[in-house]
């Protein structure tokens, strides 16, 4: 047996539906917690760029 005959045979159509569900409860976890913080906090870290301190 061949190592193309193993791979063909293996399911690998589910593993990119697994990355994807990863990346996007990543994604979400992180949105959730940059919107939960306060608004003077987001508020300081908006001008930060611009401050000359």
């Amino acid at each position: 047996m061949r190592l193309t005959d193993v791979i063909s045979h293996m399911n690998l159509a589910v593993w990119p539906s697994i990355a994807m569900v990863l990346f996007l409860a990543a994604f979400v976890g992180v949105a959730i917690k940059i919107y939960s913080r306060g608004g003077s906090e987001l508020e300081k870290h908006r001008h930060l760029p611009m401050d000359e301190e």
